[in-house]
């Protein structure tokens, strides 16, 4: 009767004793932030020979910028901003499509596709949209490290 007793009690106390310690829970956000691949990081330029001004494409760790020769205003994609529309995901998407990369907003459609090439002996960023149903795509631009090679090809 006394080791029914004991066991008892035991269990009682042992219950009570994690019942009252509880359990604690972490309430910190974790953000998985999205990044540029390193391939495509630095800043990028493209002569656009009608306006002739530059194309740029700026892209570092968690940012991804770009600004054509038409505009004023940089075109900006953030890897740290996490918008309500993008369901806790970040607002850059960054895609591996066929060796290419698709960079842009978070749930959207189109944009070039992005790879790191040689043209002309030189290290470059080959920006292609590939023809669909309804049209039929873009010119394929080349953006290079310097104003001068750009201008050059």
């Amino acid at each position: 009767m006394k080791k029914r007793f004991l066991a008892i009690f035991l269990l009682v106390a042992t219950l009570g004793l994690t019942l009252s310690v509880g359990t604690t829970t972490a309430n910190a956000k974790r953000h998985h932030y999205t990044t540029v691949p390193t391939s495509l990081r630095g800043h990028w330029y493209h002569y656009n020979s009608r306006r002739h001004k530059y194309d740029q494409v700026k892209a570092t760790k968690y940012h991804f910028y770009t600004k054509s020769a038409t505009s004023s205003h940089w075109y900006k994609v953030s890897g740290k901003k996490f918008p309500r529309y993008a369901y806790g995901h970040s607002e850059l998407g960054v895609k591996k499509y066929h060796g290419n990369y698709i960079v842009g907003k978070y749930a959207t459609d189109g944009g070039p596709l992005w790879k790191k090439v040689t043209r002309h002996h030189h290290a470059s960023l080959r920006a292609s949209r590939p023809a669909t149903m309804e049209d039929e795509g873009a010119p394929t631009k080349y953006y290079f490290k310097t104003k001068a090679l750009a201008k050059r090809f």
